[in-house]
């Protein structure tokens, strides 16, 4: 009786997990890797060649060197107070989300809101001009996947970018939301660096790949 009881719990153990699949951990994203991202979304990466930078931690040596001094000449990413970037660190939410309002045009706004992070995370949350459509529910303090980088990524591609709009007389910088309304002009990232050419986005880990 014990070995026909045996038996019959093995079966059961046995159909409870036909067809059932493991489902892949998400993979998650290093800063260099978002770095390559931005100067991607910038179509920049033309002119980033491996070289050494400002960062103690990333030497010519590095694959996205020239991705990360690009980025860093454009004020897009910054260290971590101590001279280093920390490259092949993963990257948090938050920080992949500054970025990209860098990208965007939108450091004054942040700024005005507090910088980093609030102000960033403000930016990114605006009904007009935001990439994220429900910022409650985002995890900022998590480390970024490239689930997340590409929902994200492609939203920021056709939002309207904040752009310098002139100086007033005391030398201060105008900036305007290049929306079209009201006799702005339209400038997105897809407009402005790709033109026609760029369908949707497709992150993984090591670059997009482009599906008109």
């Amino acid at each position: 009786m014990k070995k026909v009881l045996a038996m019959l719990i093995a079966m059961v153990m046995m159909i409870g997990t036909v067809g059932v699949v493991a489902e892949p951990a998400e993979e998650t994203v290093t800063r260099a890797e978002f770095a390559r991202t931005i100067i991607q979304l910038l179509a920049l990466d033309g002119i980033a060649f491996q070289t050494d930078t400002e960062f103690y931690d990333v030497s010519a040596e590095h694959p996205l060197s020239g991705y990360i001094f690009v980025a860093r000449g454009l004020g897009n990413i910054n260290g971590d107070g101590y001279g280093n970037f920390r490259p092949d660190d993963e990257i948090l939410v938050v920080e992949a989300i500054t970025m990209l309002v860098r990208a965007l045009g939108y450091t004054p706004v942040a700024n005005v809101n507090g910088g980093f992070p609030h102000g960033y995370k403000v930016s990114a949350a605006n009904e007009r001009t935001g990439f994220l459509s429900n910022p409650t529910t985002v995890p900022f303090n998590n480390f970024l996947t490239t689930n997340m980088a590409q929902i994200w990524v492609n939203r920021a591609l056709d939002m309207p970018m904040m752009i310098v709009d002139g100086w007033d007389v005391d030398g201060q910088t105008n900036f305007i939301i290049a929306d079209g309304i009201d006799g702005a002009p339209l400038q997105t990232l897809r407009l402005s660096a790709h033109g026609d050419e760029v369908g949707t986005l497709y992150f993984n880990g090591e670059n997009f790949i482009t599906l008109d």
